[in-house]
């Protein structure tokens, strides 16, 4: 059992976090700048040792007329080195403060113009630490500095075009209220990746081309206000975190009416329950005038609705007859479409052996064939489709026969070879046998 509470731990987690941050620089003495290691450029990991022993890498990196770059000892750097930049303490491995691994970054990244001038992808995920289970704590109060940090690398970042925006819940306003107060714009992001409640950043781009976003039910309101401003939005991927419904779609669609490309992530279903669920049959009007007579109903106690035959998805991509201009659709994994096909076992026990193995394949058999049919339906809602993809899986697709469109998949004329590629066969005699 452990001598100090879970509070204790956190903080005394924090000191010793703390304390490391500020004595491991000093106990390194790298040459070369954290941030610039946290690229992972495979020229950096090669030449370290290399670019350590020479009298001032850093300023050589950062000069785009040193020697470096015209080619030195064999070597050539590469003028690459700076396109994807990363402030992240979210890694596998790392132990790093949020907040000062992120000053400490961000004054690395401005001290050296050649990044600030050829950055096209900032990458930020940052993990604030609740104290939970004895970790250390994370104040999620970056203070006015973090946020004008930010805000002043971002604006020299003339030639970005990518933001992937990690930031928590619970320390987005402080950026959103920096950031407005700075009245902060990014001319020349055209790709962004908010986290949620980090939607202010979408009216900050108003060149914005490129949208990924992931929205709660809470969320959706604050997403759609901010995508409304900004009418260069073409492309969209969106992950709705409860379901899809017909009202938010058509919410979304309002807010971005020039979409040329559309990617729904999550589950596209009216509820707990969906139309193949039940069976519509006609029913006897005599039958009927029966069943309200011998349970006392008066006429209008029983009011028959009729439902259509066709499934949820067909009704819900009716949504989108309205845009013409949605060329490239994308739609959630076949077990997320209500047709009847839920993906199969999630564990990994029940395609033990070789028996579990066939079993594999026949799902993996109903999910093309799930496939196959969301495809035809979307296509026959709106044929004006240039491409589909069911799950990340892409069909080609091509006109024969006039306007008759032919999909061909990976397993297409091929069924029994790809599913054997995707699960193969195993010897009797492999120890994998039975595994």
């Amino acid at each position: 059992m452990s001598l100090l509470n879970a509070p204790l731990q956190s903080y005394f987690h924090s000191f010793v976090q703390h304390t490391y941050e500020v004595l491991s620089p000093l106990i390194t003495h790298s040459k070369i700048p954290v941030f610039i290691k946290d690229i992972d450029h495979p020229w950096i990991n090669e030449n370290l040792q290399w670019l350590e022993n020479r009298h001032d890498p850093f300023k050589e990196l950062c000069d785009p007329n040193s020697e470096i770059y015209g080619g030195v000892d064999g070597r050539v750097c590469p003028s690459d080195l700076f396109n994807r930049l990363v402030i992240d303490n979210n890694s596998w491995g790392m132990q790093r403060t949020p907040w000062r691994n992120a000053q400490e970054r961000l004054q690395e990244m401005r001290d050296c113009p050649m990044a600030l001038d050829s950055v096209k992808h900032l990458h930020v995920d940052i993990y604030v630490s609740s104290g939970e289970y004895g970790l250390r704590y994370d104040s999620p109060n970056p203070g006015d500095e973090i946020p004008e940090l930010f805000a002043d690398v971002l604006t020299l970042m003339h030639n970005l075009e990518r933001i992937d925006w990690g930031i928590s819940e619970g320390s987005a306003n402080y950026f959103e209220s920096v950031f407005s107060k700075r009245n902060l714009s990014l001319p020349s992001v055209n790709h962004l990746v908010p986290s949620q409640s980090s939607f202010y950043l979408i009216p900050m781009c108003p060149n914005l081309r490129a949208l990924e976003a992931t929205a709660s039910r809470s969320d959706q309101g604050s997403f759609i206000e901010s995508t409304s401003k900004v009418p260069s939005i073409r492309s969209l991927n969106f992950q709705a975190v409860h379901r899809w419904s017909e009202p938010l779609l058509s919410d979304l669609l309002r807010a971005m009416p020039n979409l040329v490309s559309l990617s729904l992530r999550g589950s596209i279903s009216e509820g707990e329950y969906t139309d193949e669920c039940f069976h519509y049959v006609e029913v006897d009007k005599e039958k009927l005038q029966i069943v309200k007579n011998s349970l006392g109903l008066e006429p209008d106690d029983i009011v028959i609705i009729k439902r259509p035959n066709d499934p949820y998805l067909k009704t819900f991509l009716r949504e989108l007859v309205g845009y013409p201009n949605i060329r490239h659709l994308g739609l959630p994994y076949s077990a997320d479409l209500s047709l009847g096909f839920d993906g199969g076992p999630w564990c990994g026990n029940a395609y033990f052996g070789p028996d579990g193995r066939a079993y594999r394949r026949r799902v993996l058999q109903e999910g093309a064939e799930t496939d196959e049919k969301a495809a035809r339906i979307a296509l026959s809602v709106l044929p004006h489709l240039e491409t589909i993809s069911i799950g990340g899986s892409t069909p080609h697709m091509t006109k024969e026969d006039g306007n008759k469109v032919v999909f061909e998949w990976p397993w297409t004329g091929r069924m029994e070879e790809w599913l054997l590629e995707q699960v193969p066969d195993v010897s009797k005699d492999d120890p994998w046998y039975d595994a």
